[in-house]
């Protein structure tokens, strides 16, 4: 006689019955007469319908000792209490049959009577575990219940028969997850009221995300979730679940500087660039360099799997040399583009004012001349003013006068100012090198000539003879001047006393030498 509940064929545990008597109860603690089946889904089938071969993970249980005192009692691990009343040894291959509602029935490496259910895991002769029975043979009973509480009760044949049980099984299918790819692990085949653990995560991927575990029926389990015992009567898709990573953005204000500012960014969320504390002498900041060129307060989505650097991007400035004449009339020359930390010409000069000599530009306190070179180390736009010296009065003696035959200088002091100058004595010819000569004789000669420079400028004026002017020259009250008698042979002799000398005396005392040297006075490269 065969006893089945049908709701399928699955792999599962395999029964062999023995059965010449009534069943005595098996239970958590065992009470009544009642034996369960391992699930209402089980199937019992003849022994010659093979299920499919199947392993299954070891559950470690201990089993109740007695209930008699109302409390359960436990025998030491390895062992369990058997029908007999002794801690027996429990089954190596597998410790307990996990039944209907939780109910946990120990199984028996022997068992303690000759009558019992001999239970084989997986198709292998020396797989077989027992569940101890007493035995009734009167009634040769064998009674069974399932989960709802319905009895079955078959009247055991007079010989052994053998039965196969038989759990339904079902699949996972797995699913990489929203915006994965990549190749899911395998379906997995899952019994009923058997242990279950997830795969791994297979071939799946999702870039900037993290796997965190896996959603199945509307719940979800972590990653690591334990193994846990299937009791749901259909399979299920197990689908990735992914948390965004977390990544760094760090500015760096130079290549070789340390990061001076580090954000953390979650990947799939906007990003807005932030950091203004870097500077650099001489330079103007024009962005962040990383995959792309940024400007702080760009924004992005960030999708770079992993972290960023940005470097900071920078210009040498450009700046602007301007030029003002102060007042002075002609035209103020052009400005012009400057690169930081170069050198700069300053340009010619193209303005005049009346009255005035032109001493060259002025930057910050400091007299430059046309044509010198400028190193530009400020960070800003520069301007040249034009630096103007009042013309002397020639009007007005001079209060004092010195000559040095030896370094052929000379000096004139007047109330505004103490002129100065050189002297020279010309060749027999009337001519000398490297000298203008203004007002030069006609014939040979030996002369003295006189010239005035305005200490750190560039003014001086021409080379002015003395031939006209001399001590025996006279001067009216307007300042005519009348030359003396004095013939190139007196002239000579202002060469052979001192001519130097000779030339602050007479720029102090004459007018009219002072008139013609002043007028000369001019800007000289």
């Amino acid at each position: 006689m065969v006893l089945e509940r049908r709701f399928g064929l699955a792999v599962g545990l395999i029964v062999v019955a023995r059965v010449t008597s009534a069943v005595a109860s098996v239970d958590a603690c065992p009470t009544n007469d009642e034996v369960f089946l391992p699930n209402e889904n089980a199937v019992v089938v003849p022994v010659s319908q093979q299920c499919p071969k199947f392993y299954s993970e070891i559950f470690s249980t201990t089993g109740c000792a007695d209930e008699s005192g109302g409390a359960c009692t436990y025998c030491n691990n390895g062992t369990a209490l058997n029908w007999a009343g002794a801690c027996a040894t429990v089954c190596p291959i597998k410790t307990s049959l996990v039944l209907t509602g939780g109910v946990t029935v120990p199984l028996w490496k022997t068992p303690a009577t000759a009558h019992g259910l001999h239970i084989a895991f997986g198709d292998g002769a020396d797989d077989v575990c027992h569940i101890d029975m007493t035995t009734d043979a009167a009634t040769r009973t064998l009674h069974v219940k399932d989960a709802t509480g319905t009895v079955y009760s078959a009247q055991a044949p007079a010989e052994s028969v053998e039965y196969r049980v038989c759990m339904p099984t079902y699949s996972v299918v797995y699913n990489c997850g929203t915006g994965a790819s990549g190749i899911a692990p395998d379906a997995q085949s899952i019994i009923l009221t058997y242990p279950f653990s997830f795969s791994g995560v297979g071939g799946c991927a999702r870039s900037g995300y993290s796997p965190t575990g896996w959603e199945m029926n509307g719940t979800n389990y972590a990653i690591d979730a334990k193994t846990f015992v299937w009791n749901t009567t259909a399979g299920a898709t197990a689908t990735l679940q992914w948390a965004a990573n977390t990544y760094k953005a760090s500015y760096i204000c130079e290549s070789g500087n340390s990061a001076a500012k580090t954000d953390s960014v979650t990947y799939d969320t906007s990003y807005t660039i932030n950091y203004t504390g870097c500077t650099k002498v001489g330079h103007d900041f024009g962005g962040w360099s990383s995959d792309a060129t940024y400007q702080n307060g760009d924004s992005f989505v960030w999708q770079t799997a992993g972290d960023k650097t940005f470097t900071g991007i920078w210009n040498v400035k450009q700046l602007t040399a301007t030029y003002n004449c102060d007042g002075g009339t002609g035209t103020t020359p052009a400005s012009a583009n400057v690169t930081w930390d170069t050198d700069y010409t300053l340009a010619a000069n193209t303005c005049a004012k009346d009255g005035y000599w032109y001493r060259g530009w002025t930057n910050s306190g400091t007299r430059y001349q046309p044509g010198d070179t400028y190193h530009w180390t400020p960070e800003t736009n520069q301007t040249f003013t034009a630096d103007w010296l009042a013309k002397y009065n020639a009007g007005v003696a001079g209060t004092a006068y010195t000559g040095d035959d030896g370094s052929n200088t000379w000096t004139a002091t007047f109330p505004y100012a103490t002129v100065s100058g050189t002297a020279m004595c010309s060749s027999d010819n009337g001519e000398f090198a490297d000298f203008h000569q203004a007002a030069a004789p006609a014939s040979g000669g030996k002369w003295c000539w006189c010239k005035m420079t305005i200490a750190e400028t560039r003014l001086a004026s021409d080379w002015v003879s003395l031939f006209g002017y001399s001590e025996s020259g006279t001067e009216d009250e307007n300042g005519n001047y009348t030359p003396g008698d004095e013939n190139e042979t007196a002239n000579a002799a202002l060469c052979a006393e001192n001519c130097a000398l000779h030339c602050g005396y007479t720029v102090a005392n004459y007018d009219a030498l002072r008139t013609t040297i002043f007028d000369s006075v001019s800007y000289r490269e």
